[in-house]
């Protein structure tokens, strides 16, 4: 028996779980093949100014008082119809040490808090974007998702 999984808006004093888990992600992820870097007290700070400031919006999914789950979603104006505001996954992830059965409930669950957030704060659209191997690109298929483009990273240079 699976133990309860509980859906909760990430208050300020869940930072540093967030932290954590988000760290198991990007390595599951491989995020730095991208040319990007994990720097937790970054992640941490901008976790807090989030919080703080309504920047972006985050919900985590508790199973046994751990953060087993993480989704957050920030809001962006289409640069073509001022009337059409849309809703951006930043993270959508649930831990590795998950089985995949585990893994997929709590994402199921964590898309339909997104998705629910974001009709609630007035978007009419929501993009989420997962590596096209990821289980979860399945998962967004069966619940209405349409492909509609690739996105491509590279990393680049920048400084002074």
């Amino acid at each position: 028996m699976n133990p309860t999984v509980k859906i909760k808006a990430l208050a300020p004093a869940d930072v540093d779980n967030a932290v954590t888990l988000l760290k198991a992600c990007w390595d599951e992820m491989d995020f730095g093949r991208r040319g990007e870097s994990f720097n937790p007290v970054t992640v941490r700070a901008r976790l807090q100014q989030a919080s703080a400031q309504n920047v972006f919006y985050a919900w985590g999914a508790w199973q046994n008082n751990q953060l087993v789950g993480l989704v957050a979603v920030a809001l962006v104006a289409s640069l073509t119809d001022v009337s059409h505001v849309k809703a951006v996954e930043i993270v959508w992830h649930s831990h590795p040490k998950l089985s995949p059965a585990t893994r997929a409930k709590i994402q199921l669950r964590l898309l339909g808090v997104m998705q629910k957030a974001a009709v609630h704060l007035g978007a009419r659209t929501l993009h989420v974007s997962v590596p096209p191997e990821c289980p979860s690109a399945r998962l967004l298929g069966r619940q209405g998702f349409r492909l509609v483009e690739n996105c491509f990273v590279k990393g680049i240079a920048y400084g002074p």
